[in-house]
């Protein structure tokens, strides 16, 4: 009986010798953060696609959302020389990550923080642009499968507005979307599906 013990306390002992390692390389892992700036007023600025698949590739990543109008994205903005948004802003410590190299050249590193391409990314807003009433504009793949659904719900708009509403079509090329398409192949090799417009 007191050998069973002392076979039942060693097996405790090594457990709690691989749960206090474990916890020792979990404390010591590199913190990996990424900043979006996103505008004030944006219904089309959905940065959940792109968080998603960050967190698929960096699971303990931590996200912090800015609007565009505070000083603190205002800093960014200026000294990234940020045109579009969203914009995403992965700090130094990712590039310690076995993943980073999958999007090392999606990247640019700007005062310590890794930016993220817009062609990687996609983009919903334009910063500077000057303001068109009743002017959208959309900027489309025709081969993505909702290219004729969105073409329908554009056409709808402007026979709804009685043509007050300009859609102004951009056509986006298949090489350009090879390059979008990079982040999404990192994770589990599918192309994302995006477009954007502004008005």
């Amino acid at each position: 009986m007191k050998f069973v013990k002392k076979i039942i306390g060693s097996i405790f002992l090594v457990s709690g010798l691989f749960v206090g390692v474990g916890l020792s390389c979990a404390d010591t892992a590199p913190k990996v953060s990424v900043q979006v700036i996103v505008p004030e007023h944006c219904r089309i600025c959905n940065v959940e696609p792109v968080l998603n698949q960050l967190k698929a590739l960096f699971p303990a990543i931590e996200t912090e959302s800015l609007s565009a109008h505070t000083p603190q994205a205002k800093k960014i903005i200026a000294e990234l020389n940020i045109q579009m948004l969203p914009a995403y802003l992965l700090s130094k410590d990712v590039e310690k990550e076995p993943a980073f190299h999958q999007l090392s050249q999606s990247v640019d590193l700007v005062f310590g923080r890794y930016y993220l391409k817009p062609q990687l990314t996609g983009v919903s807003y334009f910063l500077g642009r000057e303001a068109k009433p009743g002017q959208l504009d959309l900027f489309l793949m025709l081969i993505n499968k909702n290219a004729a659904h969105l073409l329908e719900i554009s056409r709808e708009i402007m026979e709804q507005s009685k043509e007050k509403i300009k859609v102004n079509l951009h056509l986006v090329s298949k090489r350009i979307r090879s390059r979008e398409s990079i982040l999404a192949r990192a994770v589990n090799g599918k192309s994302m599906k995006r477009f954007c417009m502004s008005a």
